[in-house]
């Protein structure tokens, strides 16, 4: 039991940049990504962009109306 308590505090304990964790005998040193840009990504089918609430806000709005369901799941 007490193995299982201090896995699950290392586990849920925040990831610090140079945080350093063993596994398998092999000491590793955890930093976070970069934060990604605020740009816009175009693919081939679709567009993403940084949403912007002014802009946005009744686009989303309307595509949500009537959707109740959606929020089913929610607690």
């Amino acid at each position: 039991m007490k193995i299982a308590q201090s896995l699950a505090r290392r586990l849920t304990r925040p990831l610090e940049a140079g945080f350093k964790f063993h596994t398998m005998g092999v000491e590793l040193t955890w930093k976070p990504a970069r934060r990604p840009k605020r740009k816009q990504l175009d693919g081939e089918t679709v567009v993403l962009e940084p949403l912007e609430v002014d802009r946005h806000l009744e686009g989303l709005y309307a595509a949500a109306a009537g959707a109740e369901d959606t929020w089913s799941y929610l607690p």
